[in-house]
């Protein structure tokens, strides 16, 4: 059974189109190897999945860092949450 491993994680646009499998080809070089490289990341802690939470939608306009990419700007963000593998006892 899965269960929330990390969650309140908010992912621009550019790295939330990636994500969600989107074709990414118009980001630049830049943010593109920064966003493959933090999807790497994240996936490696556990199942990456938007987590709405509750929330009409997730797109929110805010000025935060990317979980992703690490970069900080301001715009669109959709929050995600890792799933993780429990451990049956």
């Amino acid at each position: 059974m899965a269960t929330v491993t990390h969650d309140d994680l908010w992912l621009c646009e550019d790295c939330h189109l990636a994500a969600s499998g989107a074709d990414v080809t118009i980001i630049d070089q830049r943010q593109a190897k920064a966003t493959e490289d933090g999807l790497i990341r994240l996936n490696a802690l556990g199942h990456l999945v938007p987590d709405d939470n509750g929330f009409e939608g997730s797109d929110v306009i805010m000025t935060t860092t990317c979980a992703c990419c690490g970069d900080r700007r301001q715009g669109s963000f959709n929050r995600y949450a890792i799933l993780g593998e429990q451990e049956v006892k």
